[in-house]
């Protein structure tokens, strides 16, 4: 039996990542979760995160909302124990929030507007129509508004951990 070294055999490697790349951002998220002591937290922040998936393509880099959530954790890792009240108010008012979607048919008259807090963004973008058209924009008032996202959040995170 011939025996190669395995790196013989290894397919060129991925250009080097890092710990602060976008796609190690969401184990940063459960880890840092976990270091909080706010693991209870994990499934209510992954969900809520989920609504937002692939929005990132269409706003602008730093309004990325997995980075700006793992960013906001990272900051929590330097201070004093945060209270679970305190982490759906700071979620609640991040400025990814702000950012606003809607299929309109400029013929038709007809807008059918993106409800993050009922619709994922993949599912929103798939039912497009093919007289509609996509548009984003940014609005200085969140949507949903910041009492509604913090209220969404907290009965989310009662409801799995059996608080409700």
């Amino acid at each position: 039996m011939n025996l190669r070294p395995l790196r013989e055999n290894m397919p060129p490697t991925e250009p080097a990542r890092n710990l602060m790349d976008r796609a190690h951002a969401v184990y940063a998220i459960t880890r840092s979760l976990d270091r909080l002591g706010m693991s209870t937290w994990t499934h209510t922040m992954l969900s809520w995160l989920g609504h937002y998936d692939g929005l990132e393509t269409r706003i602008p880099a730093g309004d990325d909302p997995v980075l700006k959530v793992r960013d906001l954790l990272a900051c929590y890792m330097t201070q004093p124990k945060v209270a679970i009240g305190q982490l759906a108010v700071d979620l609640s008012q991040m400025e990814f929030l702000h950012h606003r979607a809607a299929w309109i048919n400029d013929r038709a008259r007809q807008r059918r507007h993106w409800m993050p807090l009922g619709h994922p963004w993949l599912d929103f973008i798939a039912h497009g129509e093919v007289d509609e058209e996509l548009r984003i924009w940014w609005s200085e008032h969140p949507w949903p508004s910041s009492e509604e996202v913090r209220r969404y959040l907290l009965a989310s995170y009662d409801r799995m951990n059996g608080l409700r």
